[in-house]
Order: structure tokens, then sequence, then C-alpha cells
């Protein structure tokens, strides 16, 4: 599949921060009622489900039997935990409000950005989009504060020029983690 066609990839194979969704705890320790339907084995172990109850994200490290460790904000990093237990952590990227990240320079990619509050636990603004070679930013998904323009009050991405620039626009600090998959060259 193109690079042009990152906007169609459904559920289960998108290129969001989470590829599973569960709607609450018991769905998601049972592996049972997946939002795509997608059965848990061994291919989904490192893949991250998001719980829609309390906005929680989790990463699968077992489907035999089957094991959650959950990411958690704390303290300037990520924390993923499994029982408790500390088992890796991220140092993302703080901005402040009306600070900005230009990410490295490419000609067209995809990716998926995420904001987390620094001061508290309240769910994250998310942005899944891919740019073409004319740094077109298209959203395939976007949650309630973010949006692909410079706009007030979103955490935003968009054209910066040479550069696809990421804008903490919330009104507070923010720490960013990104994943992206940034290409040089045209579409071919």
């Amino acid at each position: 599949m193109t690079i042009e066609s990152h906007n169609l990839v459904g559920a289960g194979a998108r290129h969001a921060i989470h590829n599973l969704e569960y709607a609450d705890r018991a769905d998601r320790e049972a592996g049972t009622s997946e939002g795509s339907g997608i059965v848990l084995s061994s291919a989904n172990v490192g893949q991250v489900a998001r719980q829609a109850s309390d906005g929680s994200y989790w990463v699968l490290s077992d489907d035999s039997p089957i094991i959650w460790e959950q990411i958690i904000l704390r303290n300037g990093t990520i924390d993923i935990q499994e029982g408790g237990i500390l088992k890796k952590q991220i140092a993302p990227i703080e901005l402040a409000d009306g600070e900005y990240y230009n990410m490295p320079s490419t000609s067209y990619g995809c990716g998926t950005f995420l904001a987390v509050r620094v001061s508290s636990s309240t769910a994250p603004e998310i942005i899944e989009a891919h740019w073409d070679y004319n740094a077109v930013v298209t959203s395939i998904f976007l949650s309630a504060n973010a949006a692909i323009t410079n706009a007030p009050g979103k955490f935003c991405a968009y054209d910066a020029g040479s550069n696809l620039r990421i804008l903490n626009n919330l009104g507070y600090s923010i720490y960013m983690l990104y994943d992206i998959d940034g290409r040089a060259g045209p579409v071919a």
C-alpha cells in the first residue's frame, strides 16, 4: 500500500498509538470484544490497546495467559508497568503552551502524535495523519482538541514550509510522543 493510501487503513492495521481498543477493563483483561474484531495471538504481543472507559493505554506483554502492562505518565516520563512494577520508561518531549517541535525533514510520511497534559492525568490529545510530498497534511483521526492547521486552543500538526510542525496551542504544557514513518522523495 502506498503512503497516499494510508488513510484507507482500517482498525487493526492502523498507525495510531494503539492498534487495539476495548470498551472496559473486563473486555481488555479477557481479550474479548476488541473493537475491530481482533482475537489476541502472539502476533499482538507488544501492541498498544486503548481502554475506552477511562482513556488508559496498555501494552500486551503476553497472550497466553493475557498479561497487560499499563502506560502511565509520571514525573516527565512515560512508565510502562505490569502489576504495578515498572518495566520501561520513555522520555517524551515537553512543550509549553505556544511552543512547537519541527519534525525531521521528510518529503512525505504518516504518523501518530500524542499530547499528554503535564499537570494532570486527563485523556491525551491525538493526531493521526499523513502528509504528501507537497506537504499537504491530511487527518486520519483527530481527538476533540487536535487540528491539522495552526489553530488556537488545539494540539496542531501542519506544514511549516520545509518541515511538519507540531504545535502546542492547548493553553497548558504537554508531553508529546510520536511514531512516524517518514520518507524522502516523491510518492511512487
